[in-house]
């Protein structure tokens, strides 16, 4: 059987959105049939309603879109509001270091570690924060696969000698 037995005719309207034609809605009839200029002003009617739809859905989307950024921009404002008030509560840096790490987790990441140089040069651990009960767990099997890696540890001392924030994607321990 070919497409031909199942279909007699069809109307085809554009979708037109923003000023130009992208896509278009298509009716079919298996059964003979004349479609005459009411069905073409039904079908441009519906392909209208259609378009309508998705530009009302483009809009929503983007209405959606903008809300979350304004919600994580005042996500990111109050964090910082709350980070200074810690930065500015003691005196004592690690005790800073760790409230702030523990208020970075989980609203920033599942685990935060806080590294200062040494007057020798290396690198201090002085917070450890993490998420959940395995966080432990986490942080340990970190330190162990990428933390004591070379080409992983670079990161921070990268980051610490040419004070510019760095972002991988996609970490291995590789």
């Amino acid at each position: 059987t070919t497409y031909d037995t199942y279909v007699q005719q069809n109307v085809v309207a554009p979708l037109g959105l923003h000023g130009s034609l992208n896509g278009t809605i298509v009716f079919y009839s298996r059964q003979p049939k004349q479609f005459d200029t009411g069905d073409i002003r039904v079908a441009t009617a519906l392909s209208n309603l259609v378009a309508a739809a998705i530009g009302s859905g483009e809009l929503f989307e983007e209405q959606r879109r903008l809300r979350l950024a304004a919600e994580t921009s005042e996500a990111r404002a109050t964090f910082l509001a709350e980070a200074t008030t810690i930065l500015t509560s003691s005196l004592d840096y690690v005790v800073t270091a760790e409230r702030v790490a523990a208020l970075a987790v989980p609203r920033i990441a599942d685990l935060c570690i806080v590294d200062v140089v040494s007057h020798d040069g290396t690198l201090r651990r002085v917070a450890v924060q993490c998420a959940g009960a395995e966080g432990a767990g986490f942080e340990r099997e970190l330190r162990e696969r990428f933390l004591t890696s070379p080409h992983f540890a670079a990161g921070p001392r990268r980051v610490i000698d040419s004070g510019v924030p760095e972002v991988r994607q996609h970490i291995s321990d590789a």
